[in-house]
């Protein structure tokens, strides 16, 4: 098994067409060689219909990460009936995505070194050293922010802020986070997998992984304890521009 995995998690059937344009970049830069892909789904019946879509036969997918088609092999994870998200409340259905992006991670972190999350819309564009990149991050601690035209989103970044620095309230050094640079995809979303013990029991996501929120980005968090727990930086890029969202 290779040492990163590459994370889809808000995959659903709208975006099928860009999960297979986003594995055929992964297989372009061979990255592939280097990395195993995973996606994951909100069903069973979303795991299955997405094989469908590919041509590809189901029994054969999960052996030994193997499959036909033409397509590159992939694991699929499927988010647990067991967990129920209150979708009476708005920024609950769209924290669906959240969700599954921690279900991932809490699956995969004794599995792998680094994974990185990336959404469907995404593309690779170039051949790398995947590990060589993640180790570089981890070793530089440096994260990139920008500041944020004004009402350049339907939303308040604020809120983004607020919500991520409520899990660490209680750090002496929370002050550390107060600043108005925009973090969000100005780095590849990586995650060391041997701090995802402590971030977990830090930040008790698991236990209240239902309760999240559009507004809990799960990466902006991670970021947040980087900061406070692993001593990153933040490097203002000194560009405006407006804030991207999921």
């Amino acid at each position: 098994m290779n040492k990163i995995a590459f994370v889809i998690p808000p995959l659903h059937p709208k975006h099928y067409s860009l999960a297979h344009t986003f594995m055929q970049s992964f297989m372009l830069c061979n990255i592939n060689k280097q990395a195993d892909l995973c996606f994951v789904f909100s069903s069973k019946e979303d795991s299955k219909s997405f094989d469908v879509f590919l041509n590809r036969d189901n029994n054969v997918k999960n052996v030994a990460m193997g499959g036909g088609g033409g397509n590159c092999p992939y694991v699929s994870i499927v988010l647990s009936p067991d967990i129920k998200v209150d979708i009476t409340i708005d920024s609950n259905v769209l924290g669906i995505v959240n969700v599954k992006k921690f279900y991932a991670l809490i699956e995969l972190k004794d599995k792998y070194d680094y994974i990185v999350i990336l959404d469907s819309e995404c593309v690779i564009i170039k051949e790398v050293d995947v590990f060589a990149l993640c180790e570089k991050f981890y070793t530089d601690k440096i994260l990139y922010g920008n500041e944020t035209l004004p009402n350049s989103t339907f939303f308040n970044v604020n809120n983004i802020y607020n919500i991520s620095r409520r899990y660490f309230l209680a750090h002496k050094d929370f002050d550390k986070l107060d600043s108005n640079l925009y973090l969000w995809f100005n780095q590849l979303c990586i995650y060391k997998c041997e701090y995802l013990n402590e971030f977990f029991q830090v930040t008790q996501i698991p236990k209240y992984l239902y309760m999240q929120t559009f507004w809990d980005f799960d990466y902006y968090i991670f970021m947040y304890y980087l900061i406070l727990y692993k001593g990153f930086a933040v490097h203002n890029m000194e560009v405006v521009a407006p804030a991207l969202v999921h």
